[in-house]
């Protein structure tokens, strides 16, 4: 089928396992229903803390399958992540 301006976009978008902090980690595993994730960038990843959108490479980075933030965050902070990953 034929479109006018850009085709569509397929993509298999992840919701991240919950994360819980104790306040001096700053370091966690990236997992998706128990299994490791290495999203592609920092840049491909949606990460909230308190509500509050970190900007990707400054509030925090990854390495493979690792998160990192730019500092610890408190204990019983909530948390949120999507992975925007796998996208044409």
């Amino acid at each position: 089928m034929a479109y006018l301006g850009n085709t569509p976009q397929i993509g298999q978008y992840r919701k991240m396992d919950n994360l819980t902090f104790d306040g001096s980690t700053s370091t966690f595993n990236i997992t998706v229903d128990g299994v490791a994730v290495t999203p592609p960038t920092s840049y491909s990843m949606l990460v909230s803390l308190g509500n509050v959108v970190l900007n990707p490479g400054v509030g925090f980075s990854i390495s493979g399958a690792t998160i990192s933030f730019a500092s610890p965050p408190a204990a019983l902070t909530a948390f949120f992540g999507l992975i925007f990953g796998d996208t044409l």
